[in-house]
């Protein structure tokens, strides 16, 4: 019973983590796009 506990709690707490992971992936990822339209922009406006 104690060995089906620390499984399920094992598994729950990488499945957190994982999700933390992507989270912080995704938000690492939409501040890259940002910085690159507003480079874009800048670009664009200096033409």
């Amino acid at each position: 019973m104690v060995k089906k506990l620390l499984q399920s709690f094992g598994f729950r707490s990488a499945e957190t983590k994982s999700r933390q992971l992507r989270e912080r992936l995704e938000f690492a990822l939409q501040q890259n796009l940002g910085q690159r339209e507003s480079r874009a922009n800048r670009a664009s406006n200096h033409l």
